[in-house]
């Protein structure tokens, strides 16, 4: 599972993708809540990245579109 995250630290650009890949977005309000994220960043599998942007007011339709546009892209 890859965790969309602001405070990641690792860019997905950066970031090798595994093959079969799951994406996980938060709410656009306020993101994955800390518990949730922990639980699933308590899989061995998982990992956390970043949008590497400076602007930090992209809505989810926005995100979505970035990061299969950079994942289609590699």
């Amino acid at each position: 599972m890859i965790i969309l995250s602001t405070q990641a630290e690792t860019s997905l650009c950066d970031f090798v993708l595994p093959a079969n890949s799951i994406f996980v977005f938060g709410r656009e309000s306020d993101g994955i809540k800390p518990e949730d994220e922990q639980r699933l960043l308590s899989n061995p599998n998982s990992h956390k990245v970043r949008i590497p942007i400076k602007q930090r007011s992209l809505n989810l339709a926005v995100c979505v579109g970035v990061v299969f546009g950079m994942t289609f892209e590699k």
